[in-house]
């Protein structure tokens, strides 16, 4: 007997009219944000089609409307094939038979609607069982030598706070920054890059990140991560600060203020993940006097380090070195006193970032955040001839704290040299394994962490502060310093002498040594010259003092 067909009901015409509908904006609210945020990006533009495609995948998968889109997607091919199949070709048997029966819009229809209640249930569930994002908070302290905290060997209790954070944190005894002083430094920090690549190496208002480099908030932004600087230091505002959803400055860089924001910050954060860089000046000089913290005078003669080494004079920037003939060498009383001032700055920091760190512990936001703690570069007190930072490359101005914080684990100290620079290829390794970073100058820090050897890699650090452009690179036990033009500055056993103070570069023992580090030394200038070059916008007017 012939079964006919039933006419199409005005409830099959609602139901398929409304499903599709639900479906299309599932579809467009899914895909238009990552087509916005592709176009915004300037991806396809620059090449960058992978990370595109991750992107897009990234957005979709990310909300409901997208994992809604998806199943839906491959649900409908699955169910849309059985059902013709089975209607075209019933053979009698009762699937066969039933669908027979139904009127093919209504049933369209009701399968579309199905797969729709289906796939919302599927992208619930998809996005209850997704791992929380941890939040990543990256302090970076100006001007802070790793030998002045406890827990790098300091004989004085300054940093009660960052030596206790240290003891269940995985502690670096070995990080060299990239640079002596602070505008290369955080621009190789923030984006992996050393400053032969990123071009960045002196006070001109040319030397500026370009927008070609990516960021570690470009990279986190770009994974929902909302991002935001708390910043004091304006050698950020080179280019180096792009990319944030939110940047704050704090003119007179105490970190009494910069910690009343940060913790503001947490009291209204949700539970979206936040990536958030706080960078306080202290203990940068003219080190301030801090009555609870300060075991000098007030009125201290050794709080301003220009009084003893011509860093500006009548208003003139002075040369690096011009101002070797010009310092004043304290007596070693008067050199512990401008040290204990020094010290005085870093325990009103510890006491601040201990506030903040209570803070992020008693909201419960401790337990899913990563916290690096770090410094852009160190002081000098007299370790070689004069005082402040930025004119040498030796170990007290590189030498810095690298203390990373994962919840969940014990911690450790390391001894492998590393770089305030492998902090990105870290957050890469933790939060997308599939991104490539092999662009990125630096190293994950997770394998010495999990007591894997890595590769030994040259160390290299640059700066041309008020003075020549110099280079240093850090290979096994021995360092080179020299001259961009070739002059050599020293070559240094860091490992029987690492205060730098035996020159061996012109020991014929060492000759061969001395060639093969400038042999690497020029191999690696050699291959950082093209993008150095690409990475030079146009310069910038910043009026505030530096």
């Amino acid at each position: 007997m012939m079964i006919t067909p039933m006419k199409p009901t005005r409830l099959s015409t609602i139901l398929l009219g409304s499903a599709g509908i639900v479906f299309s904006l599932a579809l467009a609210l899914s895909a238009a944000p990552a087509l916005l945020s592709i176009a915004e990006e300037n991806y396809l533009r620059q090449g960058m089609y992978n990370l595109a495609l991750d992107k897009a995948h990234e957005i979709v998968t990310s909300s409901i409307a997208g994992n809604l889109a998806i199943s839906a997607m491959v649900v409908s091919l699955f169910a849309g094939g059985l059902f013709v199949l089975l209607r075209v070709h019933p053979n009698r048997s009762w699937p066969g038979l039933l669908l027979s029966r139904i009127p093919f819009r209504t049933g369209v229809a009701l399968g579309i609607f199905s797969i729709t209640l289906f796939s919302l249930l599927v992208a619930y569930v998809d996005n209850r069982k997704k791992p929380k994002s941890p939040n990543i908070v990256l302090i970076v302290i100006d001007t802070l030598r790793a030998d002045h905290l406890g827990c790098y060997g300091h004989d004085k209790d300054v940093s009660p706070v960052i030596d206790k954070f240290a003891a269940g944190s995985y502690l670096f005894e070995a990080a060299y920054s990239s640079s002596s002083w602070t505008r290369p430094s955080v621009a190789s920090i923030l984006t992996s890059r050393t400053p032969l690549d990123h071009g960045i190496t002196s006070e001109s208002r040319d030397h500026i990140l370009g927008p070609n480099f990516l960021t570690i908030q470009e990279f986190m932004r770009n994974r929902n991560y909302e991002t935001v600087g708390i910043l004091t230091n304006p050698h950020y505002k080179f280019g180096v600060d792009q990319n944030f959803d939110e940047v704050t400055y704090h003119p007179n860089g105490w970190a009494k203020d910069v910690y009343n924001h940060a913790i503001e910050f947490l009291e209204t954060r949700g539970d979206e993940p936040f990536f958030l860089l706080i960078h306080s000046n202290d203990p940068h000089d003219e080190y301030e006097y801090h009555p609870d913290f300060s075991t000098t005078p007030k009125d201290s003669a050794f709080r301003r380090l220009n009084d003893y080494f011509p860093i500006v004079v009548d208003e003139d920037r002075i040369k690096f070195e011009d101002q070797q003939n010009e310092v004043v060498r304290l007596m070693a009383p008067e050199l512990a006193e401008m040290k204990e001032n020094y010290d005085g700055e870093i325990r009103y920091l510890d006491h601040h970032i201990g506030r903040f760190l209570d803070r992020l512990k008693e909201n419960g936001k401790l337990d899913n955040t990563i916290v690096v703690i770090t410094a852009d570069h160190g002081e000098e007190f007299l370790d070689h001839g004069g005082y402040w930072h930025g004119g040498t490359l030796y170990n007290e101005l590189l030498r810095v704290p690298l203390i990373v914080y994962l919840p969940g684990k014990s911690g450790g100290r390391i001894e492998q040299p590393v770089m305030p620079l492998d902090i990105f290829p870290t957050l890469i390794e933790l939060l997308d394994q599939d991104f490539d970073g092999t662009k990125l100058a630096g190293s994950s820090l997770l394998g010495p962490i999990r007591g894997e050897p890595r590769d030994p890699k040259p160390i290299i650090s640059a700066t041309q502060f008020r003075g020549r452009l110099k280079h240093s690179l850090l290979d096994g036990d021995y360092k080179l310093i020299r001259y961009a033009d070739g002059e050599m500055i020293g070559l240094f056993d860091v490992r029987k002498d690492p205060s730098e103070q035996s020159d061996l570069s012109s020991d014929a023992r060492f000759a061969g040594e001395r060639v093969r580090m400038e042999e690497i030394l020029e191999r690696t200038l050699t291959a950082s010259k093209d993008v150095a070059t690409q990475a030079r916008p146009p310069a910038i007017e910043v009026t505030e003092e530096m």
